[in-house]
């Protein structure tokens, strides 16, 4: 299975590459630490699977990614690893259909490798952290996260991030008035 990993922490890049690789047997044919760079090295060589965190510096997240491979004949799957265990989260996994979750802090070096396996054979992996979130997150009528618009959901943490409306309309390709109506 050619895997590519993106993760902006080199340490748990070069662990997650190793059990990867020794554990599964799977051949990591790129990994990257943002957005651009994963996107290039997952359409590059046409990764199965696609292990990645969600936070990254500069343009993008890991969500990004996922949105901008999803055309791909057979996409890759995808296994989100991350500390972001929360409402925003799971809606964005759920929407976007990932395979698997990891929760950084949670799982261990034992969990990882059966996540590996469970997405090699075609199944999903999800932490049990990750579980009691959609589980509350499905229960709350009122979350936040099902009161948003796609867009409004794409918006939000680039304002939580301090970016202002004209940073956030460049970077979405959208009117600035349409920036500020879904801040609103």
């Amino acid at each position: 299975m050619k895997v590519v990993i993106v993760e902006d922490h080199a340490i748990y890049r070069d662990v997650l590459r190793k059990l990867c690789e020794r554990d599964c047997g799977y051949s990591v044919v790129g990994t990257a630490d943002d957005a651009a760079t994963g996107i290039a090295l997952v359409r590059e060589h046409r990764a199965e699977l696609l292990i990645l965190d969600i936070g990254l510096p500069g343009e993008g997240d890991g969500f990004s990614i996922v949105e901008a491979t999803s055309d791909l004949r057979p996409a890759p799957r995808v296994l989100v690893v991350s500390s972001h265990v929360c409402e925003y989260v799971v809606a964005r996994c759920e929407r976007l259909r990932v395979a698997g979750f990891l929760a950084k802090g949670c799982d261990n070096l034992v969990t990882v490798p059966l996540a590996l396996a469970a997405l090699g054979r075609g199944l999903t992996w999800f932490s049990p952290a990750y579980v009691v979130a959609k589980l509350a997150w499905r229960r709350d009528p009122r979350a936040v996260a099902k009161r948003l618009t796609g867009l409004e959901q794409k918006i939000l943490p680039l304002i939580v991030d301090g970016f202002t409306n004209d940073e956030i309309s460049a970077r979405m390709g959208c009117a600035e008035a349409t920036v500020k109506h879904h801040r609103s």
